[in-house]
């Protein structure tokens, strides 16, 4: 048997996130899943990218959801991960109403 592959489960919505997507797919490791909101909610992110397409091409579950803080999501995601060598990272809510708070010092 080969050596063991890191898992993991990708989490996009905007263009940024595709090319993402693509360098994590030509990596070692194994993407168990992809969160990403409704197509019903595609008009209200700025720059939505629909990463479904390319889940399919490459045989990966797609979990839609308005909410990633969901316990039904967050149990999706976590199911069948390595919980020794998972990276636990902060979440966020795919929201339209987020604002940066932050300012610029240029």
């Amino acid at each position: 048997m080969g050596p063991k592959r890191d898992r993991l489960v990708f989490a996009g919505a905007v263009h940024e996130a595709e090319p993402a997507l693509r360098a994590l797919l030509g990596s070692p490791c194994e993407i168990s899943a992809i969160v990403t909101p409704p197509q019903s909610q595609a008009a209200q992110l700025c720059g939505f990218s629909d990463l479904a397409p390319l889940a399919r091409q490459h045989g990966i579950p797609v979990v839609r959801t308005t909410d990633i803080n969901e316990p039904a999501t967050a149990s999706f995601s976590l199911a069948g991960m390595d919980r020794e060598n998972s990276v636990s990272a902060p979440r966020k809510r795919f929201s339209t109403t987020e604002h940066s708070s932050a300012t610029s010092t240029s």
